[in-house]
């Protein structure tokens, strides 16, 4: 029976085991899943919780769409996401659909989505293993893989021991920062962007009703609705100046804000979240001799487009197309370049259109006329120009 080991019980860990669980329950395959965080953490990591609608059509292709509806996500459809400037008001807006026309933007807590995917593990027999963190893999005499790890049992332990577990197939989905993927020494194309973005939590204003970005001559930040009244901003700040951004107080922040933009001068600030530390990086290859890479260990994007998780179920929908086709050879090189040759062009794509918006977007905000000049960009990520702009005047 063909044994795969997955390192990393993350959305792209748990969600491919998720997609492969009929598999598992024909004893057609075997999962051992390896998650660095205890069974009580699994999960809390403050990441986005909207999954655009190319991500939406993907988890209902593959099924997973059934965990996650567990935990009542909030469906939208035909979402948009609008082009402000502080200047000249209302620019346009990005519809999201232009992927996957028909489906929705799902809004589910990351930590939710974990814990859903881990449900689903736990119904179908597969293994995880909690607390076992992965540090490197060796090839073995009889072809399988090992993989070694360190095991903390307990929430706090100061103590941990070493152990091994191998199989036919690794796949290494076990985050950005990835042990195993350094163990490897696979190539990595690698853009530090020097900046990132704070997270913070406060009151809508009034007529607040797409997400949206607002920009300006001194940069931009990106609004998004949550329940309550409320909404996500998303500050962007050169890693140079965090420790001074971190040390103002919600009231502080609020009046930056407000005086960056009229629109939020009046948005109480209820929560200061995390620091989001934006940098790209995309494997050279990711595959090698019976071992995968998926998820973030293979690709970190710019946020600037909302398509990191749809990078995710873009690897997750492809690699469990190809082991479903012959579960017998899931470990075979011909099987890994098949996965490889059809996730890297769109993903690719986002990481490539995420760059290009990214410095696009500055650019209007400095001088507002360049929309016309990014035109075959903007088109190509859905954005369309309101008709009734008039660049010679500002609001």
């Amino acid at each position: 029976m063909m044994h795969i080991i997955i390192s990393g019980g993350g959305v792209a860990g748990a969600g491919l085991a998720c997609t492969l669980s009929n598999l598992v329950e024909s004893s057609e395959i075997e999962i051992t899943v390896l998650e660095k965080e205890t069974e009580d953490d699994i999960g809390f990591v403050k990441r986005g919780q909207v999954l655009r609608p190319e991500a939406t059509k993907l988890i209902f292709e593959t099924k997973l769409i059934d965990y996650l509806k567990r935990k009542n996500p909030v469906l939208k459809y035909s979402p948009k996401e609008e082009l402000w400037h502080s200047s000249f008001g209302y620019m346009g807006s990005f519809d999201y659909e232009n992927l996957a026309k028909g489906y929705p933007m799902i809004y589910l807590p990351h930590p939710l989505i974990v814990e859903s995917l881990h449900e689903r593990m736990a119904e179908c027999g597969i293994q995880v293993l909690y607390g076992a963190e992965a540090v490197d893999f060796q090839r073995e005499i009889d072809g399988k893989v090992s993989v070694n790890y360190r095991s903390k049992k307990t929430k706090g332990s100061v103590s941990s021991s070493a152990s091994k577990v191998s199989g036919d197939l690794l796949v290494v989905a076990d985050g950005a920062t990835s042990n195993l993927r350094a163990s490897m020494n696979m190539g990595l194309d690698f853009y530090d962007y020097k900046s990132g973005y704070l997270v913070v939590i406060m009151d809508r204003f009034s007529g607040f009703e797409n997400d949206r970005f607002l920009i300006n001559a001194q940069g931009f930040v990106p609004l998004f609705s949550l329940p309550d009244e409320a909404m996500r901003a998303m500050i962007e700040i050169n890693v140079v100046n965090l420790r001074e951004w971190m040390a103002l107080s919600p009231e502080k922040i609020q009046a930056r804000l407000g005086q960056w933009s009229p629109e939020l001068s009046g948005c109480r600030v209820r929560e200061i979240g995390s620091f989001y530390h934006v940098i790209r990086r995309h494997a050279k290859s990711y595959v090698a001799d019976r071992v995968a890479l998926i998820g973030d260990a293979a690709h970190t994007t710019h946020p600037m487009l909302g398509q990191g998780m749809s990078m995710v179920f873009n690897d997750i929908a492809v690699f469990s197309s190809i082991i479903k086709s012959d579960p017998t050879r899931a470990a075979s090189i011909e099987s890994l370049k098949r996965y490889e040759e059809n996730a890297r062009p769109f993903n690719e794509s986002v990481l490539n259109n995420s760059h290009e918006l990214h410095e696009a977007i500055l650019e209007i905000g400095r001088s507002p006329s360049s929309i016309v000049k990014h035109h075959e960009l903007l088109e190509r990520v859905g954005f369309e120009i309101d008709p009734g702009l008039h660049l010679g005047e500002s609001t």
